[in-house]
């Protein structure tokens, strides 16, 4: 499965806008519960609104619960709206980051 541009912010809540990506993450992932059989989930780009080290506990809160309930590991990549140290600290980055799909060089 892959997903893009969850957009989630510090609050975890509505923004002036009216706009809330956490709970539209969770209405696609109740939606999508009848998925089973996958072998990972790819999210990609605009992980985090703001850049908070609380949106990205919570992305990765609620896709390693929807991901391991199917046997499924979660892999990330940033965009232009993720904030690199947050992300790195909190999703792992790079080579040795968990999930990482790496060759072994030989």
């Amino acid at each position: 499965m892959h997903l893009s541009d969850t957009h989630l912010d510090q609050a975890g809540a509505p923004d002036a806008d009216g706009a809330d990506g956490t709970a539209a993450l969770r209405l696609l992932l109740n939606e999508l519960a009848y998925l089973d059989g996958l072998d990972a989930v790819i999210v990609t780009g605009d992980v985090a609104d703001d850049g908070s080290r609380e949106a990205y506990t919570r992305a990765d809160e609620l896709w390693s619960g929807y991901a391991g309930r199917r046997g499924a590991e979660v892999f990330y990549t940033t965009g232009n709206h993720d904030e690199r140290t947050a992300f790195g600290e909190v999703l792992g980055s790079g080579p040795t980051a968990r999930g990482c799909v790496c060759g072994s060089g030989g």
